[in-house]
């Protein structure tokens, strides 16, 4: 097939797509599947919590989690949140399309996620998720935890 053909036969199919009544012509209509978030994908980029350096003892704050994927088949669904005295856990998940056509960008998706801790000092936060080849990942910040009063 001559780069002319070709070029009608994909501008053929990208208008099909379009006009078909999808709400997007880019994104996936599923099925979804439920899976821990990718934290990290190699290379730069941010880090998967973006969270204050200091917080009062006590009173409850926010942070956000990343995780990354594709625009058209990740969507951030969530997150959990395990603490354990000056220790959290947050193990963020997406909801994954299992079929369709998936762009390969790898954005961030974005959740928030509360945070507390109820002893003054030094406090982790580790984010609990998977590389973008599946294997377990882990990401640790440290936040300064001041006296409420």
């Amino acid at each position: 097939m001559n780069r002319l053909g070709l070029a009608c036969l994909l501008g053929s199919v990208f208008s099909l797509v379009v006009f078909s009544g999808c709400t997007s012509p880019l994104e996936s209509d599923g099925p979804w599947e439920r899976r821990i978030g990718v934290i990290e994908i190699g290379g730069s980029q941010w880090p998967p919590i973006q969270l204050p350096d200091t917080v009062r003892q006590g009173v409850p704050f926010a942070a956000t989690v990343l995780t990354f994927g594709s625009s058209t088949c990740v969507r951030a669904d969530g997150a959990e949140v395990h603490r354990i005295g000056r220790t959290a856990h947050v193990i963020p998940y997406d909801l994954v399309a299992v079929a369709g056509v998936c762009t390969d960008d790898l954005g961030p998706h974005p959740r928030e996620v509360t945070l507390q801790f109820d002893q003054a000092g030094e406090a982790v936060v580790r984010v609990l998720g998977r590389t973008l080849l599946g294997a377990s990942a882990q990401y640790e910040a440290q936040v300064l935890v001041v006296s409420g009063g």
